[in-house]
């Protein structure tokens, strides 16, 4: 690992344990076990070495979900490994961590957003490609079904939802087991 994923590494762990705005510079430095002058080589602040981690995460779910998606398992099958992905790519964070996501500039906030956008266009893929084998109803188009996983999403991102689970990523499989299950749960 070379010395900037090792400065990211260890920040996003005492980010997951201990929130955000509780980790300091100092902090990361002393786990990753660099010098300060070491962490501003490769970021200029906190929230620069937050974003560059974030932007990773995300280049590594889409790749990771890709292969969900282009598996030769059944939708079903899918659908499982999708769900058990979401809970283990949340495993250690707290829910401290979800309130206290950072605001970032402009600029790194539309590098996101195009990301999560490129992200929904894969998800409708899949979901048309599902309807269109007869594995979900084609009662909704593929956008409604966007539609209303984003609306998980959202939920997901409501401080009131911590309330209700001990973990993020408990509260992740089940908000997304409701998502593709509904009440009833599982056949």
């Amino acid at each position: 690992m070379d010395t900037k994923d090792k400065i990211l590494y260890h920040g996003k762990k005492l980010f997951f344990e201990k929130g955000i705005k509780s980790v300091s510079i100092k902090d990361i430095c002393r786990e990753a076990d660099v010098s300060r002058v070491t962490f501003y080589k490769y970021f200029d602040n906190k929230q620069d070495m937050f974003f560059y981690g974030r932007l990773s995460n995300i280049n590594k779910y889409i790749g990771d979900v890709r292969k969900i998606y282009n598996s030769d398992k059944t939708f079903k099958e899918k659908v499982r490994d999708y769900i058990l992905f979401r809970k283990k790519h949340h495993m250690g964070s707290s829910n401290k961590y979800a309130e206290e996501i950072v605001e970032l500039s402009p600029d790194k906030q539309e590098i996101l957003r195009e990301k999560v956008e490129f992200i929904n266009q894969e998800f409708i893929q899949f979901i048309t490609q599902a309807r269109n084998r007869g594995d979900l109803s084609s009662d909704f188009s593929a956008g409604q079904y966007l539609y209303l996983f984003n609306i998980i999403v959202e939920a997901a991102y409501n401080n009131r939802t911590f309330e209700y689970f001990d973990n993020i990523a408990d509260m992740v499989e089940v908000l997304l087991t409701f998502y593709f299950y509904g009440i009833k749960g599982e056949d």
